[in-house]
This record gives C-alpha cells, sequence and structure tokens, in this order.
C-alpha cells in the first residue's frame, strides 16, 4: 500500500514543482541571454578581425612604398650652406615676439576700454593691448588700454580673437582663404599680405586658425543638430588623407545647412554622427551599401544611373542595344520628373504614378536576372550590373514623385565636394586629427552662414561671430529654439 500524503506535504511538493518551474524558467532565460551576448562578442571580434587585416595591408603597402623609394640625404650639400656653417657666425634663431618699443612705433590709433556699467572715474588700469585690424581694406594697429573696476575684471574685446592680438576679421579672412576657397596656408599668407599689409608668420596663420575653431566648435554640434530635425538632407563621401593615413571626407547638406566632416571612417559610425537611426527625415543618396539598411526613406541618385549609360553609350556606339536602353531610361526620368513638378496631383495619383514608372523600369531591365559570365566583357559586366542595381533599389528610386520637395539626383552634395575634390588633388589634405577637426569646424560654419546670411561678406560674418560672444547666443541657437517649438506638440 502506498502511503497517503497528508495536506500539508502535497502543498509542500506543489510548491517545490512550482518553485523549480521558475527557476528552471529563470535559467532558461539567463542562458539565452549569454548566448545573444556570446553571439554579439563573435560579432564584434569578427569585426576588429577585419580592421586589423585592413591595417596590416595597410602596413604592407606602406613597407612597399617604403622600399620601392631610393634613399634620401636630406642634409643641405650646397656651397653657401658649407660655407655658413664654417664662418664662425651663429645659427639664426626665432626672433619670437615683437618688443613692445616696435609695437609702439606702429600704433596708429589708441582707445580706452571700460567695463560695462561702471564709472570710468571709478576705474584704475588693468592693462594695456596692441591689435591688428582691417581698416577701409589695410593694416590698422590699435593699442587698447583696459581699465577695470577696483573689485572686478577688464572687460573682453569682442572685436578681438581671444587671448590674441589679431581683430576678428583676421581670423575670418583667414578661414575663408583656407577652408572656404580651399588654398594653402602660405597661399592665404600671401594674399593677406599682399592685399592689406598684414604680414602673418606661418605659425601666427596656424593659430590665429586654431583659436577660432575653437571658438566656433559649438556651432558645428547645432548645426548638426538642426539636419537631425530637417526633412531632407543630402549626403556624399571622397578621399581624404591624414598623413599617410587613408580615409574620407562626407558632407551632409540641404538647403539651410551644411556639415563637412574631414579624416573619418567609410563605416556608418561617421553616419551616425550626424544622423542617428532614428532620423524620419529622406536622404538623397549614391548606392554606397551603408546607406541601403541605416535609412528609412531614401532617394538614390539618378545622376549615377544616366552617367553610365551614357558613358556606355559613348563608348561603344556600334552596340545598338546601349542606345535603345539609355533612351528609355531618360524617358523614364523625364517622366518622373514631369509627374514631380505637377503640382494638381492628388497624394493615391502619385503612388499611381510611381508604380506605373516602376513597372516600365522592371520590363526595360529584363536582363538583371542573368548571372555575368567570367569572361564577360567591361561594358557588358557594367551593363547586366547596372539592372541589378536598378531592379535591387526599385523602391528607392521613385521618392522624388512621392514626395515633390526630394530631388531625384545628388547632385547638391557633389557639388558641395567640388572644392574638397581640388584641394584633395592638389595635396591639400590634412596632416594631423586636429587639422582635420579644424577644417571641419570652420568649413561647415562658413558654407552653413552662407546659407543663412542675407549678404555673405567679410563684415556680416564679423558682426555675426561677434554678436553670439557678447548675447551668448548664436543664429543656429535661434533656428534649434524655433525647430524644437514646431516639433513639441501645442
Amino acid at each position: 500500500m502506498r502511503e497517503r500524503l497528508t495536506k500539508t506535504q502535497v502543498q509542500k511538493r506543489l510548491r517545490d514543482y512550482f518553485n523549480y518551474k521558475r527557476l528552471y524558467g529563470e535559467m532558461k532565460d539567463r542562458c539565452r541571454h549569454i548566448k545573444n551576448e556570446l553571439k554579439k562578442a563573435k560579432e564584434e571580434i569578427g569585426q576588429l578581425k577585419g580592421k586589423v587585416g585592413e591595417l596590416k595591408d595597410q602596413l604592407n603597402e606602406m613597407a612597399e612604398q617604403k622600399k620601392a623609394k631610393k634613399a634620401w640625404f636630406r642634409q643641405n650639400y650646397s656651397l653657401s650652406n658649407h660655407e655658413k656653417q664654417n664662418d664662425g657666425t651663429a645659427q639664426k634663431r626665432s626672433p619670437g615676439r615683437t618688443p613692445k618699443e616696435e609695437k609702439l612705433e606702429n600704433v596708429q590709433e589708441e582707445s580706452r576700454v571700460y567695463p560695462e556699467g561702471v564709472a570710468p572715474e571709478t576705474c584704475v588700469i588693468s592693462h594695456t593691448r596692441y591689435v591688428t585690424h582691417l581698416k577701409n581694406g589695410k593694416k590698422h594697429v590699435v593699442l587698447y588700454h583696459l581699465y577695470k573696476a577696483p573689485w572686478g575684471n577688464a572687460p573682453k574685446l569682442l572685436g578681438v580673437m581671444p587671448r590674441g592680438e589679431y581683430g576678428m576679421e583676421v581670423a575670418v579672412i583667414m578661414a575663408f582663404l583656407v577652408y572656404f576657397i580651399q588654398i594653402s596656408i602660405d597661399q592665404a599668407r600671401s594674399i593677406l599680405v599682399f592685399f592689406t599689409g598684414i604680414d602673418l608668420s606661418r605659425s601666427q596663420a596656424d593659430s590665429l586658425l586654431q583659436q577660432l575653431g575653437t571658438l566656433l566648435e559649438p556651432e558645428l554640434e547645432k548645426i548638426i543638430d538642426l539636419l537631425a530635425l530637417a526633412y531632407l538632407v543630402h549626403i556624399d563621401e571622397t578621399g581624404w588623407k591624414i598623413g599617410k593615413q587613408r580615409l574620407y571626407a562626407w558632407i551632409f547638406t540641404n538647403l539651410a545647412h551644411t556639415v563637412l566632416l574631414y579624416g573619418k571612417s567609410r563605416g556608418e559610425e561617421t553616419i551616425e554622427e550626424v544622423l542617428s537611426r532614428a532620423f524620419e527625415g529622406t536622404v538623397v543618396t549614391d548606392f554606397f551599401s551603408a546607406y541601403e539598411k541605416y535609412f528609412k526613406g531614401q532617394q538614390k541618385c539618378w545622376a549615377h544611373l544616366l552617367r553610365t549609360m551614357i558613358r556606355l553609350m559613348l563608348q561603344h556606339p556600334d552596340k545598338k542595344e546601349y542606345k535603345v536602353f539609355f533612351d528609355q531610361l531618360h524617358a523614364i526620368f523625364v517622366a518622373g520628373k514631369k509627374a514631380q513638378k505637377n503640382e494638381a496631383l492628388s497624394e493615391a495619383q502619385r503612388q499611381r504614378k510611381a508604380s506605373m514608372l516602376q513597372g516600365k523600369l522592371r520590363t526595360l531591365c529584363a536582363r538583371h536576372g542573368e548571372r555575368i559570365p567570367t569572361d564577360a566583357c567591361d561594358d557588358l559586366r557594367d551593363f547586366l550590373n547596372l539592372q541589378k542595381r536598378m531592379i535591387k533599389y526599385m523602391d528607392s528610386l521613385f521618392t522624388f514623385v512621392l514626395h515633390p520637395e526630394v530631388e531625384p539626383t545628388n547632385n547638391r552634395a557633389e557639388q558641395g565636394f567640388r572644392k574638397t575634390s581640388k584641394a584633395r588633388n592638389n595635396y591639400q589634405t590634412s596632416k594631423t586629427e586636429r587639422g582635420a577637426r579644424r577644417r571641419s569646424v570652420l568649413a561647415s560654419v562658413l558654407t552653413s552662414l552662407r546659407q543663412n546670411l542675407p549678404e555673405f561678406s567679410l563684415e556680416t560674418v564679423v558682426a555675426e561671430v561677434s554678436e553670439w560672444r557678447i548675447s551668448g547666443q548664436s543664429l543656429f541657437d535661434h533656428q534649434l529654439q524655433v525647430a524644437h517649438a514646431r516639433a513639441s506638440p501645442a
């Protein structure tokens, strides 16, 4: 006879059973979590191994380049240098700071500066500063006598670079020439001395640019925040070196703002610096794979597709298939542009028009499913790959029909990169990460100011930057406040 269990024993066994079941569930969830963590760790290890491989390839390539170069003796073996070394004279040293006596001789104006709201007769002299300004297009040296209250500090010189000996306008001119016109620092110095008489040494020019970059650094972050709230952004990237390291320059732009980033990787981490995955607008891009799964709303650049077919058609006039294909592809594009400009179309009509154009494009790309032979000629390979690309990105080719404010090409970003490409081709890339960051800040702020100021000139830019220092709020601060007010619910 099996022993009958008491009620207490039954309740204890039930409790033990349910406790075991709960513990089993917890351990199962924990095992699942550990498996997911292991999977992520393996993926990260794979990515790191890939980066290590890339770095090894770069090192091997640099080593090969070093091997190929002939030995180069850097010493100066000229007769004049030999005579200088043996004439008993000491080597020339840097002159250092300009002596105060010499500065005093160059002074063209004196000015006394008192703290705001303090009676001048109660103030005492704090210090003096010699500042080189630009007045009527020429060098103008001012001796400032700065006074302070017995209990306070001397006022700031708002039109002067912080702790510098040059006016804000001199720094803005240098930044405009180097990072907007994209010429070298030495060329910019030559232009400055020729037209204004202000002769900057290379170290002074570099210091001025660094000070201005530090001053405007917060403005770049505000422009990035404004782009993150935008409806439409054009993106493109191109090669840009830092020293020997092969990196990229990026542009994020629309009608109102531009961000230029230099010396960045070509991965998603650079995109994420400006636009997160939560970005709700539309991006216009080329067919670089990093964009494919990152953004929801996309418009792929039609100019890339049409240019490829124009090249194939002109390089191979004997292949009539290319001309026929281009004519039909161009007709589809023109029909899309016509629908985009038709303001009378409703949303439903635009949807139908986009679907119809997609159908025509699928019919046109009849060879997209063909396997490319290993021995295929280059033009056939390009032709078939173009058709495969259009089918793959079909959903991103007619966004401009659905949303008329979206442009069908990425010409806006490509045009913004023309001067960058010219500077790169002239070997004016960045030597250090700090230089690349400075270029990013000054190029972005100046370009965005050009897009926003009613008149883009030296006077308006200096006035705008000086106003930021007085009020503590920039033009981009006001724009962000308006954008957030519009985005927040009433």
